[in-house]
């Protein structure tokens, strides 16, 4: 399992939904364009998951969320926040190691 960055835009509420949906339990919503998802796989598999818009090998575009950015988050990380989000961090990155 990983931990990934979902940064959107604009607020989202579709998107803001489809985090819920797609990984009950294994999210975090830091901000109105900010989200963290432990999950498995890769960004793309996060991405495509959530519904991000990309194009397809054969040139067809699929899903229906833009202005949105999937990344893999490293173990590494520092900031000032609430404690809600140090716990979520520290408790996802434990389970991946």
């Amino acid at each position: 399992m990983a931990v990934f960055t979902v940064l959107s835009e604009k607020p989202q509420q579709v998107l803001r939904a489809a985090i819920e949906r797609e990984f009950p339990d294994n999210f975090y919503h830091w901000s109105d364009t900010v989200s963290f998802v432990a999950a498995s796989g890769t960004a793309k598999r996060v991405a495509m998951a959530l519904g991000v818009k990309a194009r397809s090998e054969d040139g067809e575009v699929t899903g229906s969320i833009g202005g949105v950015v999937v990344s893999t988050l490293s173990p590494s990380y520092f900031g000032w926040s609430k404690a809600a989000l140090w716990e979520w961090l520290k408790t996802n990155f434990e389970a991946v190691n």
